[in-house]
C-alpha cells in the first residue's frame, strides 16, 4: 500500500476508481487541532485490507500508467476497499472517474469520520 488510494502488486501500480485519497505526508486541521492524517489512513488502508486476498478489477489506465480499478476484498462481490475508504473519511470522491461516491463522502462529513474529523 503506497497510500490510501494506491496499491501495488508486483511492480504495479493500482489507483483506486471514483476517489482521491490522502498521501502520507498529509495533514488536516481543525480550529487548533492538526494530526497526521495521511499517514492515519495509510494506516487504516492497510488494516482494512489485513491479510484479505484482494481482487482488483480495471476499469481503465490512469497517465501516470497506473491501472484504475474498484478493488474487492476476498474476491469480486466481497466488501469494496473503494467505498469503505471513502465512506470511513479517508479518501474524498471524484465522481468525474465515473463511480460517485459523493453519499458516502457526505454521510463520513457529517459523522467527522477520518480526514473530515472536527470540522
Amino acid at each position: 500500500m503506497i497510500d490510501s488510494a494506491t496499491l501495488e502488486f508486483a511492480g504495479k501500480r493500482v489507483r483506486l476508481l471514483g476517489l482521491h485519497g490522502l498521501a502520507q505526508e498529509d495533514s488536516c486541521s481543525a480550529g487548533t487541532l492538526t494530526w497526521p492524517c495521511g499517514r492515519e489512513a495509510r494506516w487504516a488502508a492497510q488494516n482494512r485490507v489485513g491479510r484479505h486476498w484482494v481482487v482488483c478489477v480495471e476499469q481503465a489506465r490512469a497517465a501516470e500508467a497506473a491501472i484504475l480499478a474498484v478493488c474487492y476484498l476476498g474476491g469480486v462481490g466481497g466488501p469494496e476497499l473503494n467505498a469503505w475508504l471513502v465512506e470511513q473519511g479517508w479518501a474524498r470522491a471524484v465522481p468525474a472517474e465515473g463511480v460517485d461516491y459523493r453519499p458516502l463522502e457526505d454521510a463520513a462529513r457529517s459523522a467527522g469520520r477520518g480526514l473530515w474529523r472536527g470540522l
